[in-house]
């Protein structure tokens, strides 16, 4: 939820939610601004899932996977 938070906040997000802002607020507040290094390697867990499911990409591109 924090990932998701910080990439909302730089993309100029706030929450959309009602149930939602309190906890977003809190989040940001109490964010001192430094990231762990590794935050950034989480974008390579997306791509190695990618490449071991090839098949859920064709579904999400081709209409559901149909021809």
């Amino acid at each position: 939820m924090y990932v998701k938070v910080l990439r909302n906040a730089t993309h100029g997000h706030g929450a959309k939610h009602a149930n939602k802002i309190e906890i977003t607020n809190a989040l940001l507040a109490h964010h001192n601004g430094e990231l762990p290094h590794d935050l950034g390697l989480v974008g390579y867990l997306y791509l190695l899932d990618l490449l071991g499911n090839p098949e859920a990409l064709a579904a999400r591109l081709y209409r559901g996977g149909k021809d």
